[in-house]
């Protein structure tokens, strides 16, 4: 009895340690494949795991953060410095992004969206909002999904409209 125990076991060791190489194996794929062999699905969904991943590992309510670990260890310490700056311009990266694709009033509209999405969660749902931890997760899945958005939009975009990226110059000029 005891060995199909230690067995079931082990699948399951072995099955919940395969399945996060292959989500990982599958992200590097996508991420060196150029956009333009991807389906829009695809893009959209590395860009979201990209996302969650980076919002994620910024802050969040376990000690297993960014903001924590730089806490623990003191703000002014070079590597806490070195990191934070890293993960700054990340954010940039994902926020100019969003922004050039949607510009201001597109992001408002969509703070607009998310805060329906709130009320109507809190209004038909009985979403907590004295929940700390609940809040804060809600707002990291809405934030990767802004960033998803604004980060794979322009490649949506651009295939649904039929536009194509030009690569060189003109040989007109010379």
């Amino acid at each position: 009895m005891n060995e199909k125990v230690n067995d079931a076991k082990k699948g399951g060791i072995l099955r919940d340690l395969l399945l996060p190489v292959f989500i990982i194996i599958w992200i590097f794929k996508f991420l060196f494949k150029s956009p333009r062999k991807q389906s829009v699905f695809e893009v959209f969904i590395v860009r979201l795991i990209l996302a969650t991943i980076l919002v994620t590992a910024t802050y969040n309510t376990t000690e297993y953060s960014i903001f924590s670990w730089a806490s623990n260890t003191g703000w002014n310490d070079s590597a806490t410095i070195l990191v934070l700056l890293c993960t700054a311009a990340i954010w940039l990266l994902f926020f100019i992004a969003t922004k050039n694709l949607m510009g201001y009033f597109g992001l408002a509209i969509m703070v607009g969206l998310f805060a329906a999405f709130t009320w109507f969660f809190y209004d038909k749902h009985n979403l907590d909002l004295q929940n700390v931890q609940l809040m804060t997760w809600y707002c990291i899945g809405l934030m990767s999904l802004l960033f998803a958005v604004g980060s794979a939009g322009g490649i949506a975009w651009r295939r649904f409209t039929g536009q194509m990226p030009v690569v060189g110059g003109d040989e007109d000029d010379e």
